[in-house]
């Protein structure tokens, strides 16, 4: 795991992105670090695989991402 990947996780975790609905794209993400679209999407697809985030509900043809469960145990894993 890399510094990107629990950033994204931080991010999406203090904006409360935990459901379907409630939710970022990467266009969103973007907003909140200083990486490149490319990396962003590199992460996220590994955070998918590691089932750290999953995808929520679809803006326009933007894909949208919320940390899971086992994303928040991670993430708090890190933080003690």
């Amino acid at each position: 795991m890399h510094r990107s990947d629990i950033e994204i996780l931080a991010i999406l975790f203090k904006n409360q992105c935990t459901s379907d609905l409630k939710a970022f794209s990467i266009s969103k993400i973007l907003e909140y670090t200083k990486y490149k679209q490319t990396k962003v999407h590199g992460d996220l697809e590994k955070l998918l695989l590691a089932d750290y985030v999953a995808k929520g509900y679809k803006i326009s043809r933007a894909e949208t991402y919320y940390i899971t469960q086992k994303g928040l145990e991670k993430l708090r894993g890190l933080c003690e």
